[in-house]
């Protein structure tokens, strides 16, 4: 009876040994799987914040190309019809003010606003597009010194909205042009008659003003290699990522 005794307490001391051991190596695995998880969720965690950082350099890369390109095409279309104002005399009346703005709006970006005339000009159906348009200029050189940084971008995008100022400013003196021959014609005197009643001139030193702070833009962009500086950057942005 004794050594039935002793064999129970054995068995059930072996079976409490193996439930310890059990436990042990259950929180074991418990604890392995806990790191696992840890870590598993670490590595998701570091490669979402990876694809956030490429995906915004992808955005700031496709925002700089974008900008920088209707900023370049302005800045060449400038560069290529200075040449029909630089001869006019400014004691005078613009005559060529039409002509000036047509090349001036001769690209891509700006044709549907180059058929605009003053005739009629609030009733215009391009009045409309030609306003949104000078809203998107603006908005351009507002993007411009927030997605570039330094004096450069501070200084093309001071040229991008004087040249909106330049289209805008050669639309009304293009419709004072065109109230001032009104006025020739209705009374008979000759323009120079009509410019006593018509404030063409205020209007045109307005215009010649423009030009003027255009031009010292463009000397400093020119001058300053301004443009490949802004390239520069935007292959730092493809570099890094």
């Amino acid at each position: 009876m004794e050594k039935y005794g002793i064999a129970c307490y054995n068995q059930m001391h072996r079976r409490r040994r193996m439930i310890r051991d059990w436990n042990f190596w259950l929180s074991i695995v418990t604890i392995v799987l806990t790191v696992v998880t840890v870590i598993t969720a670490i590595i998701a965690v570091l490669q979402t914040k990876k694809q956030i950082e490429l995906s915004n350099k992808q955005h700031l890369f496709d925002l700089r190309i974008e900008n920088y390109l209707v900023a370049k095409c302005l800045v060449e279309q400038y560069r290529n019809q200075k040449h029909l104002w630089e001869k006019e005399e400014r004691n005078k009346v613009l005559f060529e003010s039409n002509s000036i703005f047509f090349f001036l709006t001769n690209n891509n970006f700006l044709e549907e606003i180059q058929g605009i005339t003053a005739e009629k000009a609030f009733g215009n159906p391009l009045q409309k597009n030609f306003l949104k348009k000078m809203e998107s200029i603006k908005e351009i050189s507002t993007k411009i010194e927030l997605i570039f940084s330094g004096e450069n971008a501070h200084c093309l995008a001071k040229f991008v909205y004087s040249y909106q100022d330049l289209l805008h400013s050669l639309y009304q003196y293009k419709i004072i042009l065109e109230k001032l021959q009104e006025h020739s014609d209705q009374f008979h005197v000759t323009l120079e008659d009509a410019q006593r009643k018509i404030p063409e001139q205020e209007y045109r030193d307005r215009l010649w003003k423009v030009i003027d702070d255009l031009e010292a833009l463009y000397v400093d962009i020119d001058s300053n290699d301004v443009m490949i500086k802004l390239e520069d950057q935007i292959r730092l942005t493809t570099m890094n990522k």
